[in-house]
């Protein structure tokens, strides 16, 4: 590859880079709401539950700390605060996002499978 093309590369990286920034800056309210109605849903269902409804409570209010971080901090940050604890807990963030991974799996295989 001569430099030219390799300005050109990182150039489209770049520009991609800042609309995928831009993309989630703009979906932050979005997913704020989403982790408050998690927390809510949580709170009510918590008191349901009986012996486990303070853990349920504790999972509501870690929601409802995640979405005042989502609604204060800007996507770079939350980017970079990601890759730091990606870092620093390699084997936690591969449990946590094989797990999410099994879990979007399942829940998408479940919904296709009862519609056919």
């Amino acid at each position: 590859m001569n430099n030219a093309t390799v300005k050109k590369f990182h150039g489209e990286a770049v520009t991609a880079g800042r609309r995928a920034i831009a993309f989630v800056d703009s979906k932050r309210e979005v997913a704020a709401k989403g982790l408050d109605s998690m927390a809510t849903t949580i709170h009510k269902q918590a008191d349901r539950i009986g012996r486990l409804a303070t853990k349920g409570h504790q999972t509501g209010e870690t929601l409802e700390d995640a979405a005042t971080y989502v609604r204060r901090h800007s996507a770079d940050r939350l980017l970079d605060d990601i890759a730091h604890s990606v870092q620093s807990y390699p084997i936690t963030a591969l449990l946590l996002g094989g797990s999410v991974g099994l879990f979007v799996g399942w829940t998408l295989t479940r919904r296709f499978t009862t519609r056919t």
